[in-house]
């Protein structure tokens, strides 16, 4: 493919904005969260959301399930991508895509369904604005949904619910909330210690559904867009596939935007662009590519996860994607081009393997028990990667 032709200026402001900026630009949004104990949560997204109790790191994960998630790698078959209507992107997409939900056991599972699609389709505010967004209510009891009894639990299944699904934008970093009434973790249960009601608080920005439902179709007109210039999955091979949607996504964004909390989710790939000093671009960090190219493989039914980890010039997100049963890394950010809304992407981080992934990215780290640990919500591993990297000839 041929590098479109940009002027000088636009260059130098890239070079500039990646010497300036160290390996993912704005990590705010990566900021640790404290201890699950605590009723205190770092605001990432600058929202002034900084109530609540966040999703912090630790936790019990003693029904998470092993070491390599469970339930298979089904679902990584490349197809076309195509939604039929419009209410198709407000569902939830194929349970087996949902890395997270592997590693909740089945009444989570059910709690988890039930706020993804409650999330995603339609939602009401019980409370409305607050100063700090609204509150949604999650209704288990009414779901028969029983044996979630504790604040861990919920903090579990929402935090992998965000790492799960791109679309959550949306949802403030207070989720889960205590009951509307009051502040503080006093959750509605009934005499059996079952919690029967939690709340997830939206950002201020998506009080209404219907600014979030018109949100939703002006970033499916782009999505849809790159998924369409891939052309006929039906002759291409699943690296193929992966490596044709990596570069039409790429030529559509350009790094940067720092200051804008859009930068670090789909909004920012796909729903508006941010206003420079003479332009006018769809502008994403680290976390805004890997979230977006999340998404984007979603549609295409392979099974990817969204990584956030430690480089040793901080912290960074990449993707993780599953091919015939084998997983690969992929960093979005660190092989767009240069070249601004170039169609031609590197492939220094494309489809590698742990051991061939970029010496700058992390390793896992040992816990005291000699297990690894990965950079995954609760202490859930990375799933280990092929032995070997994909080559050139397998994915061009």
């Amino acid at each position: 493919m041929f590098i479109k032709k940009r002027n000088i200026l636009n260059i130098l402001i890239i070079l500039v904005t990646f010497t300036l900026v160290s390996a993912c630009g704005d990590f705010s949004s990566f900021v640790p969260k404290k201890d699950s104990g605590s009723n205190e949560n770092i605001d990432p997204d600058g929202d002034g959301d900084t109530g609540g109790d966040g999703g912090g790191t630790g936790g019990d994960g003693g029904d998470t399930g092993g070491d390599g998630g469970t339930g298979g790698d089904g679902g990584d078959t490349g197809g076309d991508g195509t939604i039929g209507d419009n209410n198709s992107i407000f569902k939830p997409a194929n349970k087996d895509l949902y890395f997270g939900r592997t590693y909740l056991n089945v009444d989570e599972q059910k709690a988890y369904d039930l706020a993804l699609a409650t999330m995603l389709d339609n939602y009401s505010l019980i409370i409305t604005n607050d100063g700090t967004g609204g509150r949604i209510k999650i209704d288990l009891g009414k779901n028969k949904i029983l044996n979630i009894k504790y604040n861990e639990q919920l903090k579990k299944i929402i935090s992998f619910m965000e790492q799960d699904e791109a679309r959550l934008f949306h949802i403030s970093s207070n989720s889960p909330m205590a009951n509307p009434s009051g502040f503080g973790y006093k959750y509605k249960t009934d005499t059996y210690g079952n919690i029967t009601e939690f709340y997830i608080r939206t950002h201020r920005a998506y009080l209404n559904y219907e600014k979030y439902r018109d949100d939703m179709k002006t970033i499916e007109l782009r999505v849809s867009a790159i998924i369409k210039s891939i052309g006929d999955t039906s002759k291409l091979t699943k690296p193929q596939i992966i490596r044709k949607l990596h570069e039409e996504y790429l030529a559509t964004v350009a790094y940067g935007g720092m200051n804008f909390s859009s930068a670090g989710n789909i909004t920012g790939s796909f729903l508006a662009p941010i206003p420079t000093d003479y332009f006018k671009r769809y502008l994403v960090i680290c976390d805004g590519y890997s979230r977006s190219m999340l998404y984007l493989l979603q549609r295409l039914e392979f099974k990817a996860i969204y990584i956030i980890g430690m480089t040793p010039e901080g912290f960074h997100a990449w993707n993780k994607v599953s091919i015939n049963g084998k997983w690969y890394n992929l960093d979005s950010t660190w092989d767009d081009s240069m070249t601004l809304n170039s169609t031609s992407s590197r492939k220094e981080h494309f489809l590698k393997s742990d051991a061939d992934f970029s010496p700058i990215h992390p390793k896992p780290q040992i816990d005291s028990t000699g297990k690894k640990t990965g950079y995954l919500p609760f202490g859930v591993n990375m799933p280990a990667s092929a032995n070997k990297s994909l080559t050139p000839a397998e994915y061009n």
